[in-house]
């Protein structure tokens, strides 16, 4: 990630994640990520942890039935979904059937195929007769 501060571009240093889930069923609330730049303080782990719940808190979750899991940036990927495994704490990537696309997909795809070839628009302006 990059970003400009009086007029130089920063690199971020290694981001760092936390997967806030049901430890029941592994369900994830919430994920959050910190992004550090140069000269930033480092946060500890009890810190990312603890803000993760805090925002799931907020967000109207029931944190006594929460844990908290940091994980490796590069194993999760925002495009896939996840659970944890509540026995080994373990990232799983969850998968869906090829015939289940998202809502937003599924829309479109049914609109288009439903849609006819449009002509091309008419210029319904009327012309100005004189007086």
């Amino acid at each position: 990630m990059k970003a400009f501060f009086h007029g130089k571009i920063l690199e971020s240093e290694p981001h760092e994640v936390c997967a806030v889930y049901d430890a029941k069923d592994g369900r994830i609330v919430h994920v959050h990520e910190i992004v550090r730049w140069p000269g930033s303080p480092e946060s500890s782990k009890h810190t990312l942890e603890r803000r993760g719940l805090e925002i799931a808190a907020k967000m109207g979750h029931a944190v006594s039935k929460l844990k908290a899991l940091r994980l490796e940036p590069i194993a999760f990927d925002r495009g896939k979904r996840y659970r944890i495994d509540p026995r080994s704490e373990r990232l799983i990537e969850i998968q869906r059937p090829a015939s289940l696309l998202p809502a937003g997909l599924q829309v479109a795809r049914k609109l288009k195929a439903g849609r006819k070839k449009a002509a091309a628009p008419r210029n319904r302006r009327r012309k100005r007769t004189k007086r």
